[in-house]
C-alpha cells in the first residue's frame, strides 16, 4: 500500500450513533465495519498503550489513568510521559512499513517523551501563583509555532471542565491534519474525545447525545476532507462503549467506615493517608485497584463483596487473564455496567479536601467526572468563574472551587464490558481489504494495520 494509514480514536463511539453521522456512516458503507469488543479495564491509558503496541495489559504496564506508586507513597493521575509505557511500540517494530517512515501522535496518552517521529498534547502552563494557561507541547518547537499560527491557541477550558465542548476536538482534528500536510507521516494517531463527555453528565441515551454525534461527525468530514490529499486509509475505533449508570458506589467511604482507610486533617481538609490505611480503592470510572497493608487482603476481600460490585480479582485471578502487573493493587474491582466507583472518602463535606470542588486531574487520587459539572448550588456559575478568574488577574491567590460534589448527577461511564443488549462500540475502516476479521479487541489494531500495509 502507497498510501499512510491515519487511526482515529473516537471513545464511546458505538454502533447507534452512525444514524446520526452520515459522513461516518458512508465510511462504513464504502469500506468496512465491525463490533470492538471490549476489555475491562477500558480507560484512555491503557486502551491507548493497547493501541500502539498490541500487548496485554500485564505486559505494557498501564493499568489504568492513574494508580499508586508504593515507593513513592502517591498517587499520579494522567501521567503523561510515554516512557511509562513499557514494551515495543508499534512504529519501533523491525517491519518494512514503518522502517524509514514517520510515525505522528497527536493527543494520544501518554503523549510526551514518546518514541514516535513527532507528537502533539495538552501541556498547561502551571504557575507559582496558583494560576494555570493553556499550553500545548510538540516536540518539534517549529511544529508547535506552526500550528499554534494555522490553529489558535488550544482552547483548554472546552477541553475538560464545566465547559467541555466540541470546540477543543475541532481544535485537535484541525492541528493534526496541519501536521499530517506538513509532515506526511505514514502512520499517524489522533485521540478526538468529545462523544463521550456529554454522555457521562447526561448518559449516553439522552437526546442531546445525537446533536453531540451530529457535531463531531461534520469534525470528522473537515479531517477527512484536509488529509485526502496524502490518499490515506483511515481506521476510525472506539476502544469502550459508554454504559447507563445508575449511581455511584462509594468504595473508599465503605472502606473508611470499616477501619481500613484513614485519613490525615490539616488545613486542605482531609487527605488520605496511604501509609496508615490497611486499604484504600484508586477509582478510575467503571475500574478500581484497591491497595492493601499489613496482611488484612481476606478482610478487604469480603468488604468489598459486600458492597455489591461487579467482580473482585485478586492477583491469581488477574494474572489469569493478563491484568496484573506490578503497578497494580491486591485487587482489581470491576462494576457492574450499570454501576461506577466515585473517589470521595470523606463523610463529612465540610472536610473535604479544597481541591474537591476543583479541576484538578492531577490532584486527585481518583478520576472525577463532576469536574464537568458546575456546582448546583451556584445561581450564577459563569459569574462566580468571572469573579476568581478577576482575582486571580489582580493577583489575587483564588481557588476555583466551583464544580459540583454531587456525584449522583453522573449518568454515564465506561471502564467494563456493556449490558447485555446494549449498544457495543464499533471500528470503521476506509478500505474494503479483507485479512481481519469482524471483531476486534484493542489490542488486535497493530495486526490490523499490518494487515492494511500489504505486508
Amino acid at each position: 500500500m502507497s498510501g499512510s494509514i491515519i487511526v482515529i480514536d473516537v471513545p464511546g463511539l458505538d454502533q447507534s450513533h452512525l444514524s446520526k453521522m452520515p459522513n461516518l456512516a458512508s465510511m462504513a458503507d464504502k469500506g468496512r465495519q465491525g463490533e470492538v469488543r471490549v476489555e475491562a479495564p477500558a480507560l484512555t491509558l491503557p486502551v491507548h498503550a493497547a493501541m500502539t503496541s498490541g500487548l496485554s495489559l500485564s505486559q505494557h504496564g498501564i493499568i489504568g489513568n492513574g494508580w499508586y506508586e508504593r515507593d513513592r507513597n502517591e498517587v499520579f493521575f494522567w501521567p503523561q510521559s510515554e516512557k511509562l509505557q513499557q514494551g515495543e511500540k508499534i512504529w519501533d517494530k523491525a517491519h518494512p512499513y514503518y522502517q524509514g517512515s514517520r510515525s505522528f501522535k497527536c493527543f494520544m496518552w501518554p503523549g510526551m517523551a514518546s518514541s514516535a517521529d513527532s507528537y502533539i498534547n495538552v501541556r498547561p502552563v502551571y504557575f507559582a501563583d496558583g494560576r494555570k494557561k493553556s499550553g500545548v507541547y510538540s516536540n518539534s518547537p517549529a511544529a508547535l509555532e506552526r500550528i499554534i499560527k494555522s490553529c489558535g491557541e488550544f482552547p483548554l477550558h472546552r477541553f475538560w471542565g464545566p465547559g467541555v465542548s466540541i470546540e477543543s476536538t475541532r481544535w485537535i482534528a484541525q492541528a493534526c491534519a496541519s501536521e499530517i500536510r506538513e509532515r506526511k507521516p505514514r502512520l499517524s494517531f489522533v485521540y478526538l474525545p468529545h462523544l463521550d463527555y456529554h454522555a457521562q453528565t447526561l448518559g449516553p441515551g439522552h437526546q442531546q447525545i445525537g446533536n453531540e454525534a451530529s457535531a463531531l461527525d461534520a469534525v470528522l468530514a473537515e479531517f477527512f476532507a484536509a488529509t485526502a490529499s496524502e490518499q490515506p486509509t483511515f481506521v476510525v475505533m472506539s476502544g469502550y462503549q459508554m454504559n447507563a449508570v445508575s449511581g455511584p458506589i462509594w468504595l473508599n467511604r465503605i472502606l473508611r467506615k470499616s477501619g481500613h482507610l484513614e485519613v490525615v486533617e490539616n488545613e486542605a481538609g482531609e487527605l488520605i493517608d496511604f501509609a496508615r490505611s490497611s486499604a484504600f480503592a484508586i477509582a478510575d470510572h467503571q475500574v478500581a485497584h484497591v491497595y492493601v497493608n499489613r496482611n488484612k487482603c481476606d478482610e478487604v476481600k469480603q468488604c468489598l463483596l459486600a458492597a455489591d460490585v461487579g467482580e473482585v480479582l485478586g492477583r491469581v485471578e488477574q494474572e489469569s487473564r493478563k491484568l496484573w502487573h506490578p503497578r497494580s493493587g491486591e485487587f482489581l474491582v470491576l462494576a457492574k455496567p450499570d454501576r461506577w466507583f466515585a473517589y470521595p472518602y470523606w463523610l463529612d463535606e465540610s472536610k473535604a479536601p479544597d481541591f474537591a470542588q476543583t479541576v484538578a486531574i492531577h490532584a486527585k487520587p481518583g478520576y472525577d467526572p463532576c469536574e464537568m459539572l458546575f456546582d448546583e448550588r451556584l445561581r450564577f456559575p459563569k459569574l462566580s468563574v468571572a469573579k476568581r478568574l478577576l482575582l486571580k488577574r489582580c493577583g489575587f491567590r483564588s481557588l476555583m472551587d466551583v464544580v459540583s460534589l454531587d456525584a449522583t448527577r453522573i449518568r454515564g461511564s465506561h471502564g467494563v464490558a456493556p449490558a447485555a443488549g446494549a449498544p457495543r462500540a464499533t471500528w470503521i475502516c476506509s478500505s474494503a481489504t479483507g485479512g481481519f476479521g469482524d471483531v476486534w479487541r484493542v489490542a488486535d489494531l497493530p495486526g490490523v494495520i499490518a494487515t492494511l500495509s500489504g505486508s
